[in-house]
């Protein structure tokens, strides 16, 4: 039986088939990006912003310049949140937890020239059950779901909160997730997807329905 899984409100009903469909269309992706050699955790270096690339971040070499210097500045950001932080955990309840520590991240490593999509890409491969990676196609995607999740943090004063919205569907697919790893048949894209976390799984699913809703 196919396993179907939600994502941003929209029904996916072979979840399975999605995951080792990316796996056999991008294997580049999943082992220049995804399985990139991460030396040292709490830095952010050049290999990364080159990683990045690989995924489509765009990032010219001005703006790795910039998101290099960003790093360096806010050096102190990263290194507080744990290695293994996850975005399951990060309750935008709390006030100066988890989930404000991301965000402040987040947005130190934006500049001039550096948005949200270039620097989440980056900062996915520091932390990847965190950071989601924040692209148009994820973003116009979760649009009515962010607005929604806005509108229960009113304190927050944000029209939209795509973190809320992400972090709420990988809560409630936890159990999904799980079944889907194990539902993967074909070995080489059970070798590819084997150390993705729940939060890159769902990126890929959510990839797919954006291409569906186009």
């Amino acid at each position: 039986m196919a396993l179907e899984i939600t994502v941003a409100g929209r029904t996916i009903e072979d979840a399975r088939r999605v995951v080792e469909h990316y796996a056999r269309s991008h294997p580049r992706t999943l082992t220049r990006y995804d399985a990139s050699t991460q030396e040292c955790h709490d830095v952010i270096s050049a290999e990364d912003v080159a990683a990045s690339r690989v995924l489509a971040s765009r990032i010219s070499r001005a703006q790795g310049e910039e998101i290099l210097e960003l790093a360096a500045s806010h050096h102190e950001l990263l290194a507080q949140i744990p290695k293994e932080a996850d975005l399951a955990d990060a309750d935008p309840a709390e006030s100066q937890g988890l989930y404000d520590k991301g965000a402040d991240l987040l947005t130190a490593l934006q500049g001039p020239w550096v948005r949200v999509a270039k620097a989440s890409k980056v900062l996915h491969l520091k932390r990847p059950a965190l950071f989601p990676i924040l692209d148009s196609g994820l973003t116009r995607l979760y649009r009515s779901c962010a607005a929604e999740a806005a509108r229960r943090y009113p304190e927050r004063g944000h029209r939209r909160m795509f973190w809320a919205a992400i972090r709420n569907d990988l809560r409630t697919n936890v159990d999904t997730l799980a079944e889907l790893r194990k539902q993967i048949s074909d070995a080489d894209a059970q070798a590819l997807t084997r150390d993705l976390t729940d939060l890159r799984l769902m990126d890929i699913l959510a990839w797919e329905a954006s291409r569906r809703s186009i």
